[in-house]
């Protein structure tokens, strides 16, 4: 049973209500293949399909994948998937295939996020002035 969370008060005034209590999870699914977690406060369910030593290859079981299927169903929990597109063929899975194929009917959105090694600028030393 999770807890509702407190909402956001700005100044003192309420400008988000709280979250209600959402329904219990099913039990995480416990395959070789996905290993399973759920952060209660944030809500957000994760499912990493990667593999160490199988880069590249996604097995995906029946067991996993109806539970996911559930789960990206729910408008209370937030899902993350690693690595479920990993061995996606990229002849395939290009914009212009998938607008042919889908036209406009979309019902999930996917978003591929890389770690990009950054390098911030170096620090100025502040003397009072502002440049424009």
């Amino acid at each position: 049973d999770s807890s509702s969370t407190n909402g956001i008060k700005f100044e003192g005034e309420t400008v988000l209500e709280p979250l209600p209590p959402m329904p219990d999870l099913p039990r995480l699914p416990s395959t070789p293949y996905c290993k399973w977690s759920f952060d209660e406060e944030s809500r957000v369910l994760l499912a990493n399909f990667r593999q160490k030593g199988q880069e590249g290859s996604v097995n995906i079981c029946l067991e996993d994948e109806e539970f996911l299927l559930k789960m990206m169903e729910r408008n209370d929990v937030t899902v993350i998937s690693e690595g479920i597109a990993d061995g996606l063929d990229p002849e395939l899975w290009n914009m212009e295939y998938i607008a042919n194929r889908l036209k406009n009917t979309f019902f999930h959105r996917f978003r591929k996020f890389e770690r990009r090694k950054f390098e911030a600028p170096s620090a100025k030393p502040m003397n009072g002035t502002s440049e424009v």
